[in-house]
């Protein structure tokens, strides 16, 4: 199946972000991808079964999960346009997932068999340094979060929050948000009512 040129044109920067040599290198992934097509509510990756594909998001967003016996998620990671997801962790325990991926809203994810990404590595050293980018961009991106939710309070989360995500937030409910920040949609609400009355205090002020 051929990719389309939205799909295309964000791997190629994908590659060229995490040090891929261009046109050859373009050509090797693009014809390891499939480019799926998502609806809202739609799962990428379901609890229980195996994981066995990493997804590049060219639009919409993906959210990871914890799910509870009680249907309540846990938000543990969303991605955007332009980032690489699929729960590291159950890729690499090769076990029954834990966590369950989502399309939250409508939009295409490119599908890559995360085991023909391992083999690819093992057989070229630039296939590994490309590999291992994606893994320490992914850490480093999953640190300042950890580092968000021990060390910020719930304001300072927020705004962390705006500054990464303020171009989705309509597009996500309170629920994800509220989960993703670790505070409950009601005290996400008194954090937004705050904010909201500080900015329209100094524009009374001005």
């Amino acid at each position: 199946m051929s990719l389309s040129a939205a799909s295309l044109s964000m791997l190629a920067r994908v590659i060229a972000r995490h040090g891929g040599a261009g046109g050859d290198d373009l050509a090797t992934l693009a014809e390891a991808a499939t480019e799926r097509h998502f609806e809202k509510g739609e799962t990428f990756l379901a609890a229980g079964e195996q994981a066995r594909f990493a997804g590049l998001v060219v639009d919409g967003i993906q959210g990871e999960f914890y799910v509870l016996a009680n249907g309540t998620r846990k938000a543990k990671w969303l991605a955007m346009p332009g980032d690489v997801f699929g729960s590291l962790e159950d890729l690499v325990r090769a076990g029954p997932a834990l966590t369950t991926i989502e399309a939250l809203s409508d939009g295409t994810v490119l599908c890559m068999p995360y085991a023909r990404l391992r083999a690819m590595a093992a057989e070229q050293a630039r296939w590994a340094a490309f590999l291992l980018s994606l893994v320490e961009d992914l850490y480093r991106k999953k640190s300042e979060r950890e580092y968000a939710l021990l060390m910020l309070d719930a304001p300072a989360r927020y705004q962390w929050f705006l500054d990464r995500f303020a171009a989705l937030e309509g597009a996500l409910s309170q629920e994800v948000v509220a989960s993703y920040l670790g505070i409950s949609a009601v005290h996400l609400s008194r954090v937004r009512g705050a904010r909201l009355g500080k900015t329209e205090g100094k524009g009374e002020g001005a």
